[in-house]
């Protein structure tokens, strides 16, 4: 006797590699865009969306676009469609080309969403035990 098993899968695009390259590139010739994912029911969008108000502003100048959506409506719902969102809150940083360079799912605290911004815009350097060690 043979148990049957139904199953289907979910393929995942690679995760995109953001070099220092890409960095240059990005804060030289055009936008970054940030992407906030929000959903009405969902107890951690406030937080995440009040973080974002206050840090995606100052990096304007530096060439940060800062978008919201909503993932059950309009726009937001192709969005989160076609860059599989599958929690909210979430926010993707973007190139200029459309591709992801970062993801965080969950509400960041300030500090750490400065930080990831500024690192992204090439803003701040590493920081960590290997940056220091190497140099880079």
């Amino acid at each position: 006797m043979s148990a049957r098993v139904d199953m289907q899968l979910l393929f995942l695009p690679p995760a995109v590699q953001y070099s220092a390259t890409n960095k240059k590139e990005t804060t030289e010739e055009g936008l970054m865009r940030a992407l906030l994912f929000s959903s009405p029911t969902c107890p951690m969008c406030p937080k995440a969306e009040r973080v974002a108000r206050k840090v995606f502003p100052n990096y304007a100048s530096h060439g940060l676009s800062y978008e919201k959506y909503r993932v059950n409506k309009g726009p937001g719902k192709e969005f989160a469609a076609k860059y599989y969102i599958m929690g909210t809150p979430t926010i993707l940083f973007l190139d200029e080309e459309g591709n992801e360079v970062k993801r965080i799912v969950g509400a960041p605290s300030l500090e750490s969403l400065t930080k990831t911004v500024e690192k992204l815009l090439g803003l701040r350097k590493e920081s960590g035990f290997l940056s220091r060690l190497f140099g880079r």
